[in-house]
């Protein structure tokens, strides 16, 4: 028998995130080490906080667990009373106070130093620490925690360099779970090597794989290999809480085992108790769009209502007495935007339980799991149209902001580009309400093949040719087909029901694998042997099974989906029913019951995309699929309509006569409803047709007469047409005469204006030929004016002249006649000469000259230049006698 082992997480209030990841690393411990250990987690906020005493007397003591993780980042936490009416509370050197982390530590240290246990793990974030920068007092009571936690990090781990004690340092929360669930992994080897008492024995009695089925909560043990998308889920989730609006999208391609992930691993690990701070999951549901039978509201409320609650699965307690659910689907439908009133008040009646039986702590909540699984089937399903797609959208917004109810969704990633028909669809998966989920990596693949068999106590024949075993094989085929998680789950289930099963084996046997046709053939193979061991009538049925349970969608890609039909579509002792139960008891189909009707489906798409006899059958019937998703459509706005505007939603060519068509192939192959409508389809358009013929009839006889009547008035309109084109004439004439009128009055007109502007020119050429005038005689007056000045300024200046070249030939000749007295000569005449300005030139003769020697009026000895240079009316004459008397 498994032996307990038990794991206390101590740590401040500041890291939250990192209490729910350590959470789930232990359930995949737990998981992990079944067979050896049942691993529970312990936190402080598992216990009640009494009023008669402190909190951390409730708290039990680290020192009883097994192993003790300490995660610490900004806070050190609250100092506690040094005694207690319970315990003191004291450090390891007796100091006082000391806050509860601290002593939660320093209790294990002292433990393990004096008996050897707990083993002890510590963890730091050494990421920036938050710190208030507008609020000083909430900086100060920041820094004093961080002040604290040096301090107490400085006492264990690490003074000035010296490391103390073992602990690991981390600044995300990936490197904080990988290094956590590294730590705890050899811990809990190494107890298994040194105990020799531990074993690992089988737990699990039945099968451990699921085929085709989807894994549901009871499977939760058997479901390996998605811890870190589960992790990822969870925190997104929380985080989308704490924001208020509890929504959560998983979206991933066909064959991802999404829907697995959600109802097996995410909504058991959140139902763990104190698994979310302040919340308690008590009750999970889950709803399919297709069980509503085309009214997803009413389905939803069967959903929430079905069970008894004692197990945890759904909310009767939304019912008072003389309820049911179409009663609350109609109030649902009317609060689809707040639809908290009545969910509020059963989990508050839940809540008080709880408390009251001790299963609920004074801070939590009792709240919902909502699963809404192969959300795509909104846009599948024939009788949803958009009108109740966007309602039941609405409403799940409602119910995810309620603060009631967490709503987590799977969805094809292939239908995810149909969301932008629904705007509210698009607004809650934003951020972090969206989760992609990726194809799983090897790793994880040998996780999903090898633990379910430990569990089981099986084993994987290993080759004697490659020395590899039978899950290596599998887990490398599965990693290179794509979407081959159903591929392997199923071929992992035959492998366990004909080595196990069958042949009381423990082994999965490699010849087995080879005879199903490995990975890629195991679904093909299965189904073609239970077809095959069926009669040939039951065999013929084949194609109408495959057309009853499977669609193409609408658009350009047209991609194959599965739909449920009813049991009854399948007439007990027929053929097609011996081929249905063949199938269902072969797993290959899943009967269940969808709002109290029998229904049956595939057990996964993978059948119809892997199985080439079902995927030829429905390429070849894929035209007639489209006809047929047609006429229930339009079936179901015709059955929406009511009064005169529900003929007009009746079919018409040419898609009548390819309904037509198909009820006469198929015949009752089509659901009742969807021949009828067909048929009322069929007579009107009949009635139509005889109306049309009867007014030809009479349109015939009317004709004849109204022939008569046209030629009659034919010969009025000629006449009528003749009169009036003799009229329009005249008044053609009449109009054209006033035009010409017109034209000539405008002429004169415009000729009269011409004139007036000559004449107004001339005026003006006039005007400015007298300012012409007027300025010339200015001009003259003013000339003579000034020629009459400068001739008078000529004179007086002349005479100046004058009076100062008479007074300037007085003064030289006094001059010179002194120079003559003196007996130069020479200096004389030049004298003369200069004050006359005239140029000269002395020729050396003139001083062989006797002094005595008389001077002609004209003598050769100086050559003299006259040129109009020369001052008034003096002449050469005058110069001569100058010179002359100066000689």
């Amino acid at each position: 028998m498994p032996q307990r082992l038990r794991i206390f997480i101590s740590s401040p209030g500041d890291v939250p995130d990192e209490r729910l990841r350590a959470d789930l690393v232990i359930d995949k411990l737990a998981q992990d080490y079944s067979r050896f250990f049942t691993i529970d987690g312990y936190r402080w906020e598992h216990e009640p906080m009494l009023a008669s005493g402190h909190f951390q007397d409730a708290v039990e003591p680290p020192s009883k667990f097994d192993i003790v993780v300490m995660i610490l980042w900004s806070r050190l936490g609250t100092p506690l009373p040094d005694h207690t009416g319970t315990r003191d509370y004291r450090g390891i050197d007796g100091r006082a106070p000391v806050t509860g982390t601290e002593w939660e530590y320093e209790e294990a240290l002292q433990a393990a130093r004096s008996h050897g246990a707990p083993d002890i793990l510590a963890f730091r974030n050494v990421s920036p620490a938050p710190i208030d920068p507008r609020d000083v007092e909430a900086r100060a009571r920041s820094i004093a925690q961080l002040d604290a936690l040096d301090a107490f990090w400085k006492r264990h781990f690490a003074d000035r360099g010296i490391f103390l004690a073992a602990y690991d340092e981390y600044r995300t929360l990936e490197e904080f779970a990988r290094r956590l669930e590294e730590s705890l992994r050899k811990l809990i080897e190494r107890r298994i090597a040194g105990e020799s008492g531990l074993s690992g024995s089988a737990i699990w009695s039945v099968a451990p794989f699921r085929g085709l089925a989807t894994y549901e909560f009871e499977h939760a043990a058997i479901f390996f290999g998605r811890d870190g998308a589960v992790a990822k889920a969870a925190e997104q989730l929380a985080t989308q809480a704490r924001a208020g609006s509890a929504f959560l999208l998983v979206s991933g391609p066909s064959g991802s085992g999404k829907s697995s992930l959600v109802k097996a691993a995410l909504v058991p690990r959140l139902m763990k108790p104190q698994r979310i701070t302040g919340a308690a999951f008590l009750r999970r549901a889950v709803f399919r769009p297709s069980e509503g039978g085309g009214d997803v509201i009413a389905g939803l409320a069967d959903a929430l209502t079905r069970g008894a609650g004692t197990d945890g699965v759904g909310l009767p307690e939304l019912l008072g007495p003389g309820q049911n659910p179409p009663q609350l689907a109609t109030y649902l439908r009317a609060a689809v935007g707040e639809p908290s009133f009545v969910l509020a008040a059963a989990l508050g009646r839940l809540t008080q339980a709880g408390r009251a039986e001790g299963r609920l702590l004074a801070y939590e909540e009792a709240k919902l799991i909502l699963v809404i699984d192969q959300l795509e089937e909104l846009f599948t399903i024939p009788g949803i149209g958009a009108e109740d797609r966007q309602l039941f959208i609405k409403l799940l917004g409602g119910l995810a902001r309620s603060g009631a109810v967490w709503v987590i969704a799977t969805i094809r990633s292939d239908f995810w580009h149909r969301a932008a028909e629904i705007p509210e669809l698009v607004a809650l998966a934003q951020g972090f309400g969206r989760l992609d989920i990726a194809a799983p990596s090897p790793a994880e693949l040998a996780e999903m093949i090898r633990k379910p068999a430990q569990l089981a106590g099986l084993s994987f024949e290993i080759s004697d040719k490659t020395g590899l075993g039978l899950d290596a094989v599998l887990a490398e085929h599965a990693a290179t087909a794509p979407g081959a998680l159903p591929l392997l789950s199923f071929t992992l289930d035959e492998l366990y029901r004909r080595d196990v099963l069958a042949r009381q084996g423990k082994v999965l046997t490699y010849a087995t694998y080879e005879g199903l046709g490995q990975l890629e053939g195991a679904i093909a193979t299965r189904a073609d042997e239970v077809v095959g061991a069926l009669p040939v009538p039951a065999q013929k049925a084949l194609p109408r099974v495959l057309r009853m349970l499977a669609a193409v969608t609408t658009g350009a890609q047209q991609v194959a989906v599965a739909r449920s039909a009813g049991v009854e579509s399948f007439t007990p002792g027929s053929d097609a029913r011996a081929l249905v139960d063949a199938l269902t008891a072969a797993r290959l189909l899943v009967a269940s019951t969808d709002g109290g009707e029998p229904t049956v489906r595939l057990a996964h798409e993978a059948l119809i995309s892997r199985w080439t006899r079902a995927r030829d059958q429905l390429i070849s019937d894929r035209r007639d699929l489209e006809t047929r998703e047609l006429v229930e459509r339009q079936q179901r706005r015709w059955q929406e309509t009511k009064g005169r505007a529900q003929r007009q939603l009746l079919l018409r060519d040419p898609d009548l006569a390819n309904a037509v068509d198909l009820t006469r192939r198929w015949g009752d192959e089509l659901d009742a409803d969807t021949r009828r409508f067909i048929q009322a389809s069929a007579r009107r358009a009949r009635l139509r047709q005889q109306l049309t013929a009867a007014a030809a009839l009479v349109f015939a006889a009317l004709a004849v007469g109204a022939i008569y009547a046209q030629q009659q008035a034919t010969v009025q309109r000629n006449r009528a047409e003749a009169a009036t084109d003799q009229a329009k004439a005249e008044r053609d004439r009449a109009e054209a005469a006033t035009v010409q009128a017109k034209a000539e009055r405008d002429r004169a007109e415009a000729a009269t204006v011409q004139a007036q502007a000559e004449r107004d020119r001339a005026e003006a050429a006039t005007v400015q030929a007298q300012t012409e005038r007027d300025r010339a005689e200015a001009a003259t007056v003013q000339a003579q004016t000034e020629r009459d000045r400068a001739t008078s300024e000529e004179q007086r200046a002349t005479e100046a002249r004058d009076r100062a070249v008479a007074t300037q030939s007085r003064l030289l000749a006094e001059r010179a006649s002194r120079l003559t007295q003196q007996g130069d000569t020479l200096s004389a005449i030049l004298l003369s000469l200069r004050h006359f300005e005239i140029p000269m030139t002395v020729r050396p003769i003139a001083t062989r000259l006797p002094r005595s020697e008389a001077l002609p009026t004209r003598c050769t000895i100086i050559r003299c230049s006259t040129s109009s240079g020369m001052r008034g009316n003096h002449t050469f004459k005058q110069l001569t006698h100058t010179i002359t008397r100066v000689w």
